[in-house]
């Protein structure tokens, strides 16, 4: 069987799941695509077999961009807007490490959908590299609530990878490769950014979730694609390799 993700419609996948805009991350995975399951036989430990002995905890900012319009209707219970979903998730490590090895100001991207990949920023040495895929496998697969981490078959690159993420605003670029430039929404006060509760949003380690939208979305990495303007999320996030998986 291929061991690619395969698509299915994503409200069915997230009914199963968490209806993040990472939940767009990807459309629905057999278990082909995951490896074991992390750590121990009920799921609550995030260590992994090949990695018993690691711990590690990392915080930081997210962002994600996806295919669907704002608001994503997969929170509100509703079919996406399009059969497929590209989405992509962006990490930025403020302050990290993986057993003694330090990841602090390293990026790390996730881009499911019409292709499957994961992006490690080119600044960090072997060692790093290695650290921050692993992290990097662990939590996309913890977002998606399967107690399994991503494939080691899910295709790695390492790339220059420039980012500015803030409360309010993003801009992500991985030269020849993808664009995303993102601002969060302000609700009916017109200066308060919209805060995502009350709603099946995740994990616990994502802290906080606010509301955003796109003005440039692209990739042109074997998949060329163009969905500026579309749905966004902002984040803040704490993990760390013994806490719950969900």
């Amino acid at each position: 069987m291929d061991n690619r993700l395969h698509r299915v419609d994503r409200r069915d996948f997230l009914r199963k799941s968490f209806g993040f805009g990472t939940g767009a991350l990807f459309l629905g995975l057999y278990s082909e695509c995951f490896s074991k399951p992390l750590g121990t036989d009920n799921g609550v430990s995030m260590l992994n077999e090949t990695s018993q002995n690691a711990t590690w905890e990392v915080q930081g900012r997210y962002i994600d961009a996806c295919r669907c319009h704002v608001p994503c209707p997969c929170h509100f219970n509703m079919g996406p807007d399009y059969e497929s979903c590209d989405a992509t998730s962006v990490y930025q490590i403020e302050k990290g490490r993986y057993g003694h090895i330090r990841l602090d100001g390293l990026l790390a991207i996730v881009v499911l959908g019409e292709i499957e990949r994961i992006y490690l920023d080119a600044t960090a040495d072997q060692n790093q590299q290695r650290a921050l895929e692993e992290i990097t496998r662990v939590l996309a697969g913890s977002l998606l609530r399967t107690g399994y981490r991503l494939s080691d078959d899910l295709e790695v690159k390492v790339h220059p990878i420039s980012a500015t993420l803030t409360d309010e605003q993003a801009e992500v670029i991985v030269p020849g490769v993808l664009d995303i430039q993102s601002a969060s929404l302000t609700g009916g006060d017109g200066e308060s950014r919209i805060e995502m509760s009350n709603l099946d949003l995740g994990p616990k380690w994502m802290e906080s979730v606010w509301a955003g939208q796109s003005s440039v979305y692209t990739h042109y990495d074997g998949e060329i694609w163009d969905h500026s303007g579309r749905n966004s999320y902002f984040g803040r996030f704490r993990a760390n390799s013994s806490m719950e998986l969900i």
